[in-house]
């Protein structure tokens, strides 16, 4: 059981595919007018939209800046790396740097016809054309730049990257660079003063003839230009760290939008405390050292580590300080380094000015054994000692300096070129082999919705299944579309008699597939019913020009062949057209048989030249053609017809136009509904039935009329099975190697 349910839910979803298939290739025009317009209009958007080239450039952003210990602060790179690069992105190709950029182009390349000149806004312009790509889990960036002038696109590129890399450099040594500008105006500053001092001392030496000290003098001038070479060794140390520091607060205030505290200023109560103990212990350093004390002694080496653990301790809460006046979250995170460096520099500040002041003491006190000297030997003291001050620290800041320049052109940045961009050869775009299958995937997707749309829309029956679902009747035949043309030249020449012969084709061509489908439908109505066997039939329409006047012959020829004496009666009495197919007179007919009192059947019976074929046409058209087929004398036509003929078969009118195959209906065994495929709506079969149903007669089924089949249809078995079992395939197939052989040989 559940493998009979399995194989029948199998069919069911292969029959499903089957049928989008069928619907797809119903609509084959469709998809293929979407693809054809998607593809024309894409290659002529391809063939006029200009050639764009791509330039590449890489380079390497590093976390943090080469050189750990140089001005140059570690707190470049502070975030994760993923932000960092993506910061980087967004500087590469913000308004600010992409005008230097523009500027530099304009300076290096104005002798150059490049489209960024003729354009009245360059910035917008490169940001439009300039992509960046970080490179995944790297600290690299590509730079693309997008041009219709592929040397425009290599020197923007290149443009681009030497600019971050210069930008990175002014970065890296703006630090430096602000101490070495300091170092050079103190530089002016001491080399004049240096010069006016030693010419003081000059026109001294010379008036006064005094050229040398005493004995005294000299061991006093001798400890006193020690102890200012310490000081002046300390203080130049000290202005250069407060210029750092200066410099550092500046950074941070950025990053932060605050001020910062400075320790010298600070109220907290543990830093105040370990200052004190810090200058202290400085102080007392300062002593042993000028006892003559050595760096192996006790107290230098426990002195030492006093200071040592209290500059720890002391850079230890100035980190706790500073953080928090930072604001928590990311902003902590991001000024980390900065702070640590701040920190650092605010300890070695404090160490700084406690040397100066225990070495000024001690200057101090020196400097007040001087004044016990003669006056003369005073004022050389005083001028030699100036002299000395100042070349002292003229060497130190000259030193200084040198070291600033040497650190300053250290300073690389955190900026490498991998590789620059080359001039390309060939364009990215437009990429006609994209574009063709985009616009194909896109002409396919059209070509669906549009399917889907005009499938929703068509309200037509076009399979044998349609008739089943809409009304529940079978459909008792299947009459292929006939190709008027192909039996005309086959079967008669162009006259007359070839017009009748395609129409007629049971009898002219009895073994066609089309007189086959005939006599399938002879069988199905034969068969109908066991018990009671049809003995007259109605057959009926929707509306106009569906083919049942056609069907009604042949199904006619069909009976007659069969044997059956048969009879075709034309009860369309506002258009008949059977005494055209067999070529009879119209009267007398119907008409005349219903209105004459004297006219018989004998009389309105025509032979054909068809064996065991008769028809009775129509006569003259009434003014009420339903009053005279509701009249109690067709009742009797009909039963008095019965006892002379096998089959009789009406042909009446469309049933949706006028009423005169419902009030037919009633006294007929049956009714049969011809559908034109892809013609006869679902809603007007529906209500056809309906009609002839409330009037007490009986719908039989129905015939799909004009029915055209794809390869695709013999999958589906039961109602086109016979179609190609009986060779309409191959007699296609051979009608077109018959076309193609003519057209071969003309």
């Amino acid at each position: 059981m559940n493998q009979n349910n399995y194989t029948k839910e199998e069919k069911d979803t292969h029959i499903d595919i089957l049928a989008y298939l069928k619907v797809l290739w119903r609509r084959k025009l469709v998809i293929s007018t979407a693809i054809g317009a998607t593809l024309i209009f894409t290659i002529i958007y391809t063939l006029l939209s200009p050639q764009i080239y791509e330039a590449t450039t890489s380079i390497l952003i590093q976390q943090a800046p080469e050189g750990k210990d140089s001005f140059l602060s570690p707190w470049e790179y502070t975030g994760e790396r993923d932000n960092f690069i993506q910061n980087q992105s967004h500087i590469l190709k913000s308004r600010t740097n992409l005008k230097l950029v523009v500027d530099k182009i304009k300076e290096q390349h104005s002798d150059k016809d490049l489209p960024i000149f003729k354009n009245p806004s360059p910035i917008v312009f490169l940001a439009y054309n300039i992509i960046v790509k970080p490179v995944e889990r790297t600290d690299i960036i590509r730079i693309l730049v997008h041009s219709t002038s592929p040397q425009e696109a290599a020197i923007i590129a290149n443009a681009v990257a030497d600019n971050l890399l210069e930008q990175s450099r002014l970065t890296a040594r703006s630090a430096v660079s602000e101490v070495r500008r300091f170092l050079e105006e103190q530089l002016k500053i001491v080399e004049d003063n240096l010069k006016k001092s030693a010419d003081s001392l000059r026109i001294f030496k010379e008036k006064k003839q005094v050229f040398s000290l005493s004995n005294e003098g000299q061991a006093l001038f001798a400890k006193l230009s020690t102890f200012d070479k310490q000081y002046n060794e300390v203080n130049t140390e000290f202005l250069t760290k407060k210029k750092r520091l200066d410099f550092l607060k500046d950074k941070y205030r950025q990053n932060k939008n605050d001020l910062l505290r400075d320790i010298t200023e600070t109220k907290s109560p543990i830093i105040i405390s370990l200052r004190e103990k810090l200058i202290k212990r400085e102080t007392e350093y300062s002593n042993y050292l000028l006892q003559g004390l050595d760096d192996e002694h006790p107290r230098i080496k426990k002195i030492k580590t006093l200071i040592e653990d209290t500059k720890q301790r002391l850079q230890s809460e100035v980190k706790k300080l500073i953080a928090s006046d930072a604001e928590k979250g990311d902003l902590l995170a991001m000024n980390q380094k900065i702070m640590e460096e701040l920190s650092e520099l605010e300890v070695e500040i404090v160490v700084l000015e406690t040397k100066k002041t225990v070495i000024g003491k001690i200057r101090s006190s020196y400097e007040s054994q001087f004044s016990t000297l003669p006056s003369k030997e005073l004022r050389l003291a005083q001028l030699e000692r100036a002299y000395k001050i100042n070349d002292n620290i003229y060497e130190m800041l000259m030193e200084k300096y040198e070291e600033a320049k040497i650190t300053e052109a250290g300073q690389l940045g955190n900026v490498k070129i991998i590789d620059t961009a080359f001039i390309p050869s060939t364009p990215i775009r437009p990429n006609k082999k994209k574009n063709i299958l985009f616009a194909l995937l896109v002409g396919i997707g059209i070509g669906l919705v549009f399917t889907v749309f005009t499938e929703y829309l068509d309200t037509s029956i076009k399979e044998p299944k349609d008739i089943q679902e809409f009304i529940g009747e079978p459909t008792l035949g299947i009459i292929p579309n006939i190709n008027h043309r192909e039996l005309i030249s086959r079967y008669g020449d162009n006259g007359k008699v070839a017009d009748i012969r395609q129409l007629l084709l049971t009898h002219y061509a009895p073994h066609s597939t089309i007189s086959e489908a005939y006599r399938s439908l002879r069988t199905n109505l034969q068969y109908f019913n066991h018990d009671k066997p049809l003995k007259n039939l109605l057959v009926t329409s929707t509306i106009a020009k569906e083919g049942k006047s056609t069907i009604v012959s042949n199904l006619g020829i069909t009976m007659s062949q069969r044997g059956l004496k048969t009879v075709l009666i034309d009860a369309d009495l506002r258009k008949p057209v059977l005494h055209k197919f067999f070529q009879l007179k119209i009267e007398p007919g119907l008409t005349d048989l219903i209105i004459k009192s004297e006219m018989t059947l004998d009389k309105v019976i025509r032979k054909t030249n068809i064996e065991n074929l008769f028809v009775i046409t129509s006569g003259g058209i009434p003014p009420n053609p339903t009053d005279l087929l509701e009249s109690k004398k067709m009742e009797a036509i009909v039963i008095e017809l019965r006892k002379s003929f096998d089959f009789i078969i009406f042909d009446s009118p469309p049933i949706m136009i006028v009423a005169d195959a419902v009030v037919l209906s009633r006294n007929i065994d049956g009714v049969l509904l011809i559908v034109e495929a892809k013609k006869t709506r679902r809603d007007a079969i529906r209500e056809a039935k309906t009609v002839i149903e409330h009037v007490g007669g009986r719908v039989l089924g129905a015939v799909l009329n004009k029915a055209r089949f794809s390869r695709l249809d013999h999958l589906y078995g039961s109602y086109s099975g016979y179609y190609y079992y009986y060779g309409y395939e191959k007699e296609g197939k051979s009608r077109k190697t018959r076309k193609s052989k003519k057209g071969g040989t003309a």
